[in-house]
């Protein structure tokens, strides 16, 4: 993430009632902060997918060309500068 957006991005693991007060700040109802507070942890403690990932279920983009894709900065794509 760091070399597509040109910028420092750090991981911090925040708590399941911490994810759930900045997710109502930002204004999201509580069903869907509940939705995403479910996903979260099913994803972390152990989820298995119903489905596998294959060529049909799933895009073959990494998360390496999304974030080039989606998240570089205009401006450094313009100017060829930045990390990368």
């Amino acid at each position: 993430m760091s070399a597509a957006t040109g910028r420092p991005v750090r991981v911090e693991r925040v708590g399941d009632d911490a994810m759930r007060k900045l997710l109502r700040v930002s204004g999201m109802t509580d069903g869907l902060v509940e939705a995403v507070v479910g996903m979260s942890t099913g994803l972390r403690d152990g989820f298995v997918p119903e489905q596998p990932r294959t060529p049909y279920t799933t895009t073959p983009t990494t998360l390496a060309a999304w974030a080039y894709d989606l998240l570089r900065p205009p401006a450094v794509t313009a100017s060829g500068t930045g990390a990368g």
